[in-house]
């Protein structure tokens, strides 16, 4: 990650929500030390602090990272199909998305108990076919059954 432009984007926002270095801390259980050093880019700031950044502030996380969902989908993975993104999403896991990322697995899986791993496109894509394959299977077994 950019740690010094994450920064930046955490100061901005945290100034526009008119939040104190301190506040800001506090809201995320974190020393206001942390924050300062955040906000400098002198520390990089865990994917979980970030979310806990956002949600205190109010904004997607994407706006910390400087980056749209969408720009990394086209741009950086050469897409995702948006209905197997909103099954994921119905089932409680959450996507996020991370441009920066270098050890190829561009993709944080979180599931409802804030646990995570990271995927790469192709794992995404695999568990796509093998959910519409596994459907496909379903549905005709329901045909064969009910003819």
């Amino acid at each position: 990650m950019d740690n010094k432009k994450i920064g930046e984007n955490i100061n901005t926002y945290r100034k526009a929500k008119k939040l104190t270095q301190k506040q800001l801390a506090d809201l995320i259980d974190k020393a206001e030390s942390s924050v300062q050093k955040y906000e400098k880019g002198e520390t990089e700031v865990p994917i979980s602090v970030l979310e806990k950044i956002s949600t205190v502030l109010d904004i997607p996380l994407q706006y910390l990272l400087d980056w749209t969902k969408q720009k990394f989908i086209n741009n950086a993975l050469g897409g995702i199909d948006q209905e197997f993104e909103q099954l994921i999403t119905s089932l409680g896991y959450k996507l996020i998305y991370r441009p920066e990322a270098t050890n190829n697995k561009p993709i944080t899986l979180v599931d409802t108990t804030e646990h995570s791993i990271s995927i790469t496109l192709e794992e995404i894509k695999e568990l796509s076919h093998s959910t519409k394959s596994y459907l496909n299977f379903k549905i005709h077994e329901l045909f064969q059954a009910r003819s």
